[in-house]
């Protein structure tokens, strides 16, 4: 009787072994289970960590929310038509400026253009009396090439207040170029009086200039005078 057991034993003891694992492999697959076992911490954390992260980010929406640097709003008025005593003196220098500047600092090629802008600003009657002295001025300056230059650099703004209107002097030097000459500089002071009319985009405050007057400033005692 053959012995089974002996047989089977026999057998396994001609099978080639198993080779062992190098260095190599080793050392893969401990990096392996490493990454096993990282991958499972990050797993736990994030489950251990969302309820938290969601409610931080909660907060912190209503914080940037609450914590956004408010700047202060310029004032605008809310009627159509602005009363004249409740816009600041600063609105009213502001236009006297740009219309100032518009008809008595310019290049004598761009003098139409500047004197078209200016009509922007211009109200009954002085739009009229404008329109009528630009028909006969333009060609002159063109012919003359005559350009100006005016600056009030160190002269005050005289407001004065009445009634519906707002009326500013400006003084300042004029200095005209005709041609090639030398320029030649003048004291000059402008008077512009200015009403309030229904609002718009371009002109949010309504201003417009009725009435321009210009003349040679009064000093006395080193201070210009209102003009009379």
């Amino acid at each position: 009787m053959v012995d089974t057991n002996r047989s089977v034993q026999k057998d396994k003891n001609l099978l080639p072994e198993k080779p062992s694992p190098g260095p190599t492999a080793k050392k893969l697959m401990g990096v392996a289970d490493s990454f096993h076992e990282q991958g499972r911490l990050w797993r736990l954390l994030s489950v251990y960590f969302a309820p938290g992260t969601f409610l931080s980010l909660v907060a912190a929406f209503f914080m940037l929310i609450y914590s956004v640097d408010r700047q202060p709003v310029e004032l605008r008025p809310a009627p159509s038509i602005v009363d004249v005593k409740e816009v600041p003196d600063d609105r009213f220098f502001a236009v006297a400026d740009e219309v100032v500047g518009l008809l008595n600092s310019y290049h004598y090629s761009r003098a139409d253009a500047q004197f078209n802008l200016a009509k922007t600003f211009l109200w009954e009657p002085a739009l009229s009396q404008f329109i009528k002295n630009n028909e006969s001025e333009v060609p002159k300056i063109l012919s003359l090439r005559r350009s100006q230059f005016f600056d009030s650099t160190g002269f005050p703004k005289l407001p004065k207040r009445a009634n519906e209107e707002f009326a500013v002097a400006v003084a300042g030097k004029l200095q005209t170029w005709i041609g090639a000459q030398e320029p030649t500089e003048e004291l000059l002071q402008i008077k512009l009086t200015m009403i309030t009319v229904p609002r718009n985009a371009i002109n949010p405050w309504g201003i417009v200039v009725t009435s321009i007057h210009t003349g040679v400033p009064k000093i006395r005692g080193g201070q210009v005078l209102w003009p009379q």
